[in-house]
């Protein structure tokens, strides 16, 4: 299946749905928004409670996010589903979901540890030009010491990109994470990573070039103040429903997992 051939299935499954699909969407928006509000005016006033708040809105953004698949996955299947099902949906499946989150979290390991390492290295390099300027007066020390913090700068600076990266195309393995935990809700955390891994090797250009796609309808969106992503977020996570569907063969048009990509 092309990228327009599923935008068109997404189409098809979204017939005389688009009302309940903006309103999920719209009340999920809503708890992100109030959750976001209430970090943002206890910043100043309260800012040891901002923080609590932001650790907590780090929390229960995973289940939130597990829930909000849920229900467009039911509501592509035409399955029955209310407009906050993706609340008690995601909290009723808080452990699984965070399970997932860090087994893909596992995965990434290697290249975060590189990336706060680097910035590790960038901290004490500062620090140190810092304090070895103040402590010696010399224009040669500090010739020396300009240089060589910026020599790292730029190797650290380097490195962090090619990190970034490295972490985007590697992520994109796990996109189908959630998808596959609700096809198969006896798979532990490890098998479902690992089956969204196997579905998208050799797939994830696929899936950028559909994402890509919308760069169109997003920009329009942003145009109307926001108000044209109630469409378009169902419509864009209705169609990575149906590439995943096309991928584990749950569609009448299949998509071939190639099995050899090397990472």
């Amino acid at each position: 299946m092309t990228s327009s051939e599923i935008k068109s299935k997404a189409r098809e499954s979204l017939i005389n749905k688009w009302g309940k699909a903006a309103l999920i969407t719209f009340c999920y928006f809503v708890i992100e928004f109030l959750i976001n509000f209430m970090i943002s005016g206890s910043e100043k006033s309260f800012p040891l409670l901002s923080s609590l708040l932001s650790i907590g809105e780090a929390v229960i953004s995973v289940p939130l996010a597990y829930g909000i698949m849920m229900s467009f996955m039911k509501l592509k299947r035409s399955e029955n589903v209310e407009a906050f099902d993706f609340f008690t949906d995601g909290f009723s499946n808080f452990g699984r979901a965070w399970g997932i989150t860090w087994g893909v979290v596992k995965k990434l390991l290697v290249p975060i540890i590189l990336i706060v390492v680097l910035y590790i290295i960038l901290i004490a390099t500062s620090v140190s030009f810092a304090i070895s300027g103040g402590l010696f007066n010399s224009t040669l020390v500090s010739t020396s010491a300009s240089v060589t913090t910026g020599l790292l700068s730029v190797v650290c600076g380097i490195g962090l990109i090619a990190l970034y990266v490295w972490v985007v195309i590697k992520s994109l393995f796990y996109v189908l994470v959630y998808q596959v935990a609700y096809d198969n809700p006896n798979f532990s955390s490890k098998e479902v990573v690992e089956e969204s891994e196997r579905l998208m090797t050799g797939n994830r250009g696929r899936y950028f070039v559909l994402q890509l796609s919308f760069i169109g309808w997003a920009i329009l969106a942003c145009l109307t103040f926001g108000i044209g992503f109630l469409w378009l977020t169902p419509y864009i996570t209705i169609s990575t429903i149906c590439f995943y569907e096309a991928l584990a063969g749950k569609s009448d048009s299949a998509i071939e997992v190639d099995s050899e990509e090397v990472e």
